[in-house]
């Protein structure tokens, strides 16, 4: 960021960086905040790094799109994914796309979401194994696919997900993420495969679960 003052004259060197600061203000406004999130999200607190990114989000409202405000949303969605507040989760990864369509990450994010949104669909109706307490709650699974065709629904949104991240993967600034895609690509195809199966579409369940069989032995 340029100053029109010298800054290695000591009389200026202050003004000079005052002068520079502003440019700055947004990035750092935008580390600050995440950094505060990740404390949270690193202690297995994601309902506190959603809370403290949604009003990262009310605060960096002038943040513009082009400067990579996409990251903002991917973690947005990311901590309320893990803290299971679904639509809020699909409500960001949304944005991020909005702002860049072929953002990796916005569609792995989006995948998982609408995945997990489907399996807890399974668990419904029955009292939760002890390895499943662990790891959701009833007002998670209150949360999740209400119906069959919910679910169903859900499943074959993780795949369309997953499938155009798995396509824009080797062209993304990170190419190694290739292989955790088909990986969640291949558990999403399982989920739709059993989805299929709780509707009783045994044919088209055999097609998903050989998807499933290919991605995770590729």
């Amino acid at each position: 960021i340029a100053s029109d003052l010298p800054l290695d004259d000591p009389q200026h060197a202050a003004t000079a960086k005052l002068q520079m600061s502003p440019g700055l203000n947004k990035r750092s406004a935008a580390i600050f905040w995440l950094t505060q999130a990740f404390s949270y999200d690193f202690a297995n607190q994601p309902e506190v790094a959603l809370q403290i990114l949604q009003e990262a989000e009310r605060r960096l409202g002038d943040w513009p799109n082009a400067e990579g405000k996409e990251l903002l949303y991917l973690f947005l969605g990311r901590a309320a994914l893990f803290a299971r507040e679904f639509e809020e989760a699909i409500r960001a990864g949304e944005t991020a796309l909005s702002i860049n369509p072929d953002y990796v990450n916005a569609h792995v994010l989006l995948g998982l979401t609408y995945m997990d949104r489907a399996q807890l669909y399974f668990v419904r109706g029955r009292e939760l194994t002890a390895a499943e307490a662990a790891c959701t709650s009833d007002k998670n699974i209150a949360q999740s696919a209400q119906t069959v065709a919910d679910a169903l629904g859900d499943a074959q949104q993780a795949v369309a997900h997953l499938e155009q991240a798995a396509r824009l993967a080797p062209a993304s600034f990170w190419p190694p993420i290739e292989p955790y895609v088909r990986m969640n690509l291949g558990l999403a195809y399982r989920v739709l495969g059993l989805a299929r199966i709780f509707a009783e579409e045994y044919k088209p369940a055999a097609v998903a679960l050989q998807s499933a069989a290919g991605q995770l032995t590729t």
